[in-house]
This record gives structure tokens, sequence and C-alpha cells, in this order.
């Protein structure tokens, strides 16, 4: 049995795409015969939900208290020497930057272990330029790193132009949802699913909706998600004239969720590529949509190519184009039943079973 340890800077159950993929990675792993413990932080003040949540895995979680930054950091290093020691020779995972981070360090007292990098996309560019050096210089100890999407290898050849660089696309958990129907609103009903941010792009669909209403009065965008720049958002759509066509739900219950995706016809993610070296990874969101059997938009240039296959399961358009945008809309909904059709094929082909595979393989080469 091969002994991995995985380091990740989130995991469940507070929400977090790297700590969704973590969770689906360690148990897959785990199922296949590997020996898994993770290390990362406690996220929430409420421990005994961490701990309660961590009894019904089938893996070993240890997690590392909130204390001073340079105190939380030193004992996830502690931690994790302590289990390479105890399994010998092992596989480190890292994922998210913290944990490329503390690969970079132990990696130069136990130099005969395997050391893997998942890169998401963010951590590349996150902090100030002594962040980012080290970033770089946990990247060289990784003997292959593993992107989630075409675009974020890209951006890490910009960094380390030789590196080894394997892409293994983000898998998705179908949601559990009522298999009663749903009927869809009348009009045009886009949704969003996310945190209310500028990388998130809700306000490149904003903007867009006054020349997607010349094609149809009756169009409605509802952001589902932390309401973080709310006001903003708010006053975007009163310059735009459009506050009577958005509706900003905050967060929901997967319930509440799940039904008003259901209600909807296309699901919008039209992030953008920040000027701090922000940008979107893969766009996990798009997968879950389409498993309810919406068709997404998404941006080009960006992780988001590799969740949608344009013509397919979606469209690809420029964020801050609202005729192409628009174009792309009309483009689904004259082919809906389609594009519904193929938004599940294609994701179900993306769940984790069919991921982790590709997991094993670079694990033993």
């Amino acid at each position: 049995m091969r002994n991995i340890i995985l380091l990740t800077s989130e995991f469940p159950p507070l929400p977090g795409g790297i700590g969704t993929h973590a969770l689906q990675l360690a148990m897959g792993l785990s199922q296949n015969g590997y020996m898994v413990t993770v290390i990362t932080d406690r996220r929430s003040d409420d421990w005994e939900k961490e701990d309660i949540f961590d009894t019904n895995l089938s893996f070993k979680v240890i997690r590392i208290a909130k204390k001073s930054f340079g105190r939380t950091y030193w004992n996830r290093i502690l931690q994790t020497i302590i289990q390479i020691i105890k399994g010998k020779q092992q596989i480190v995972i890292g994922s998210g930057k913290f944990s490329l981070w503390t690969i970079g360090f132990v990696s130069l007292f136990f130099r005969n272990n395997k050391y893997l990098g998942v890169i998401h996309g963010t951590e590349l560019r996150a902090g100030g330029s002594i962040s980012k050096l080290l970033t770089k210089l946990s990247l060289k100890k990784c003997r292959k790193l593993i992107a989630v999407s075409n675009f974020t290898k890209n951006k890490i050849l910009d960094i380390l132009p030789l590196a080894k660089v394997v892409v293994i696309n983000n898998g998705v958990v179908l949601p559990v949802i009522k298999k009663e129907l749903i009927e869809k609103e009348l009009g045009i009903s886009l949704v969003t699913v996310g945190n209310l941010t500028q990388r998130k792009g809700q306000h490149n669909v904003i903007n867009a909706l006054p020349e997607i209403l010349k094609s149809n009065s009756s169009v409605h965008y509802h952001c589902i998600g932390i309401l973080s720049e709310l006001d903003k958002n708010i006053t975007l759509t009163l310059k735009m004239n459009v506050i009577e066509n958005v509706t900003f739900h905050g967060v929901l219950s997967d319930n509440e969720m799940y039904n008003q995706m259901q209600r909807s016809h296309i699901f919008m993610m039209l992030s953008e590529n920040l000027s701090n070296g922000d940008f979107e990874g893969f766009g996990i969101a798009v997968l879950e949509a389409n498993a309810l059997g919406l068709p997404a938009i998404g941006s080009k240039n960006s992780g988001i190519a590799d969740a949608i296959k344009d013509g397919f399961n979606g469209k690809l358009v420029s964020p801050h184009n609202p005729v192409e945008i628009k174009e792309a809309i009309l483009e689904i909904l004259n082919n809906y039943n389609s594009y519904s059709i193929q938004a599940k094929q294609w994701a179900l082909q993306s769940k984790w079973e069919y991921i982790i595979p590709k997991y094993i393989n670079v694990l033993e080469e």
C-alpha cells in the first residue's frame, strides 16, 4: 500500500473549490488502495463540526489550528515532517499556495519522496515579489505539476518553461436533485453560482443585459452566492437601468440553489483575468450546471475553456462583448434541446470516477 500525504489549503465542510477537489481526490485514492493522510488548516471556529465531518471519512485528516501566521505555518511543516517520518518513503501532494511552500521546505530534508503539485491558478501570482519567488522555488521541487486546465498549464510554463506539467481537469460531483419536473421560468432566465466578485464576472453579465434585452424584453439574471461586492453590483444595475432584471439571492441551501438552477435556462460564467494575476483556473460550477441540463456560456482565454466545449455543452465568448454574449444566448435558445442533452453528457464523462485513474497514472510513473 502506498502512503500519500495530501497538503491542502482548503478542506470541507466549509465551501471552496480547492477543498472540494482535495476531498474528492483523497476519497478516490483511498478507494483505490492508497493510505491517505490529509493535512489542512482549521477554517472554522466550530471545531466540532469539522471533527464530525472527519470521522465519516475513510482516511485520516489532520487539521492545524489557526494561530499567528508564523506559528500556523511552522505547525503545518512540523506535522508534515512527522507524517513523512512515520510513513518513511511517501508521495506528497500539495494543493494551494501554502501547501506548495511546505513542499518547498520539507523537500530540502527529505529528498527521496515524490513531490507533486496540483495547480489551480490563483496561487501562481498570489502575493508580492517574495511570495511569487517562494512559489516559483517550490514548484521547482515538484517532480511533476498537475494543472487543472490547459490555461493554467500555460501560466505555469510562463513561470517555469521547462516544468513537467500534465493537465487533469477537475472532476464533478453530480448534484443530488429531486426527480419531479421543475418548470422553466418565463422569458430568458440566466444564473450564476459563485462569490459576487470581479473575478467571477457577474458584472459582465449585468453590463450585457441592455443588449440582451433588445432581443427579448423578458430576461432575468439570478446571482447565487456570497454577496462580497453587492453594493458595487447594485450600483451597476442602476447605471445600466436593469435593476428589475437582476436578483441577488445570496447563499442558498443546496435544495434552493438546485431548484433555481433548474428553473433557469443558461448558466453564465463570464469570469475575467485580474491585473493581480488572479484568474479562473477551471470552472467546476459549469459542470455542476451541465449535470442539471443547463448549457453554459463562459469566458474565452480562461480555464473555463476546458470546462466548455464550444458549440457542444455551451458557448465561449469575450466577457466584455455584449453583442457576442447576446448571440451566444440566442444560439443556445434556438437549439436548446440539443445543448441541454449534450450538457448532461459532458458532465457525466467528467465524473470523479473517470478522473482518479488519471491521477493514479501520474502517481505510478
